[in-house]
């Protein structure tokens, strides 16, 4: 319904002023009608607003979609390294194996070897002992370990050796092998019976392992990526996989896994 059918509107309208206070309800409605006359046009403008950046798009759902060009690529496993499912089963026959010597060294059959004092100054001695001059209370055993000219890792000897002592052979077998070809005679080039006593002490070492252990297998490990991209014998280099495997998983380094 429009305002002058309920109320008068002055015939003068255009000349109401706006400025002053209403004196009645008559008065505020022509002042309204005046003011609604004098107003200019309304003026339509249009803003171009910029599109949001893809970073902040949001997807259907509502959920905030990841920025295409922040999508980081799927790490990738090194060329060289075997299949997961082999390292896992590698892994979990090593861990079972370990679990069951560990259960039962108690028990185990167990040759006492006659090994040297263990301080630096004999660590040669020992690596001579298990790779290349056989203990006497070990001759008995060497025919079921034909590429061992030293003592072989049995796990009689292995049983009956203190932690102490199979953490210090396993050091020296590994610094042993991280010798430069130089520094070494031919004859004492790293062998399939170094690896093999290395891999038996791993098997019997406490967990957690300590730091100079852990020091000297990081370095043994990260050595043998080194060897197995030049490696062309495939079971050798599936050696070599064994223990990255084993070191990254059952013990726990896991930055050095492939």
């Amino acid at each position: 319904m429009e305002p002058e059918r309920l109320l008068p509107v002055p015939d003068n309208i255009d000349d109401v002023d706006t400025t002053v206070p209403p004196q009645s309800a008559e008065h505020y409605l022509a002042q309204v009608m005046a003011s609604r006359r004098s107003c200019p046009m309304v003026v339509r403008s249009e803003v171009k607003r910029k599109a949001p950046p893809p970073s902040a798009a949001i997807a259907e759902d509502g959920v905030f979609d990841a920025p295409a060009t922040a999508a980081a690529a799927p790490p990738t496993r090194n060329a060289l390294a075997p299949s997961e499912e082999w390292v896992q089963a590698k892994v979990a026959s090593f861990c079972a194996n370990r679990d069951q010597l560990i259960s039962q060294k108690e028990k185990l059959p167990k040759t006492k070897v006659e090994w040297p004092v263990m301080s630096d100054s004999q660590c040669d001695k020992w690596v001579s002992m298990a790779m290349e001059e056989c203990a006497p209370e070990a001759k008995k055993m060497t025919e079921r370990f034909p590429a061992h000219k030293g003592t072989p890792p049995a796990i009689p000897i292995l049983a009956a050796m203190s932690t102490a002592q199979i953490h210090f052979l396993l050091c020296a077998l590994m610094d042993d092998w991280l010798l430069d070809e130089d520094q070494r005679p031919d004859e004492q080039k790293p062998s399939g019976a170094l690896l093999q006593w290395i891999h038996s002490l791993l098997l019997f070492a406490d967990l957690p392992i300590m730091p100079d252990v852990s020091s000297s297998l990081r370095s043994f490990v990260r050595d043998l990526r080194t060897r197995r991209v030049t490696e062309s014998d495939e079971a050798t280099r599936l050696q070599y996989s064994s223990f990255i495997a084993i070191t990254a998983h059952a013990f726990l380094q896991k930055d050095l896994a492939d």
